[in-house]
């Protein structure tokens, strides 16, 4: 339980189920233990990155990576960091106890500033569970740095 993105290379590697509970309140340890034993399908999704290690805090979608190699060129020859380029846990990830299925995708603009967007989501597993879906936009102008 923390309240910020960790290190959490040595959990991942060592510890066979990790759950992300933020700082919940009182009846924290046993919503926990509902969703470790199963009792509980979980359907969060992480609202940030998890960096694989501490050099590559920092770690935003939009900023550019530093001078580590990119990821055909994951050797270490005169890099600070060898680590991989992506996050241990990227932005959205999450882990259910079923499957979902998304289909009919459609995307309508309506008016000058509004868009509406639908899609089907099917439970395709055997358990009962919901479903997180994502949907951002961009405005029309440039978020990434661009090179000189």
């Amino acid at each position: 339980m923390n309240g910020r993105p960790l290190d959490l290379s040595w959990v991942d590697e060592n510890i066979p189920a990790v759950v992300e509970a933020w700082q919940l309140g009182t009846m924290s340890g046993e919503a926990i233990s509902s969703v470790l034993f199963g009792d509980y399908n979980p359907s969060g999704k992480l609202p940030v990155s998890f960096p694989r290690s501490l050099g590559q805090v920092p770690i935003y979608y939009n900023h550019k990576s530093t001078g580590r190699p990119g990821p055909s060129d994951n050797v270490f020859w005169s890099h600070f960091n060898d680590e991989k380029n992506d996050p241990l846990y990227p932005f959205g990830y999450g882990l259910s106890y079923t499957n979902f299925k998304y289909a009919n995708l459609k995307v309508e603009k309506l008016g000058d500033s509004s868009i509406e967007v639908n899609l089907i989501v099917e439970n395709t597993g055997n358990r009962s569970g919901q479903e997180v879906v994502f949907s951002y936009t961009l405005g029309t102008h440039s978020h990434l740095q661009q090179d000189r």
